[in-house]
């Protein structure tokens, strides 16, 4: 397009299309980022995507999330939706694997604790697991402390789960969510 800009309008309308292109491409992707849900597979160690890996079962009462990317003012939507599409009654814990989220800004910092909150209301557990150590500095420093405190922040997600009830073996969902 930025060729074709160029050739029509000339050099300088060619270059600023092409950059605002790229400007309107990284909000997409940013907006959009990659996610989805883990489950278990009998008789292997760890947590696959459930949409990659047809043997992948979701585990009885427990909704566990990745999400890869900067958490955001533009995602942040995204996320919190996914989570609570995801919640249904007989869900006692919300695990999110953060080993992809590099950083927080404000809006989603706020966003996290009244999603835990509202979680809360209803009875299920919320963590935040996997993550790099910065992602804690930066609950803190943008107000979201409280998470780490009432301890909804966990290594893992094995110990997440632990300190939901929820132990080895998994009780498993079969593919239909039966």
């Amino acid at each position: 397009v930025s060729f074709l800009g160029v050739l029509i309008f000339g050099t300088i309308y060619g270059v600023v299309i092409g950059v605002l292109l790229s400007f309107v491409s990284v909000i997409i992707k940013a907006s959009v980022p990659p996610r989805g849900f883990l489950g278990v597979i009998p008789g292997q160690n760890g947590f696959y995507d459930m949409e990659r890996n047809s043997n992948a079962h979701a585990i009885q009462g427990a909704v566990i999330y990745r999400f890869s990317g900067t958490l955001f003012f533009a995602d942040i939507n995204v996320f919190v939706s996914d989570i609570e599409k995801a919640v249904t009654p007989d869900v006692k814990a919300v695990v999110v694997d953060a080993s992809g989220i590099g950083s927080i800004d404000i809006t989603a910092a706020d966003r996290l604790v009244i999603l835990a909150d509202k979680l809360k209301n209803k009875g299920v557990r919320f963590y935040i697991t996997e993550h790099v150590g910065d992602v804690n500095d930066l609950l803190r420093k943008l107000g979201a402390g409280e998470l780490i405190d009432r301890g909804a922040v966990r290594r893992t997600i094995s110990l997440a789960l632990r300190d939901a009830g929820i132990v080895r073996p998994y009780p498993l969902e079969d593919r239909d969510g039966v």
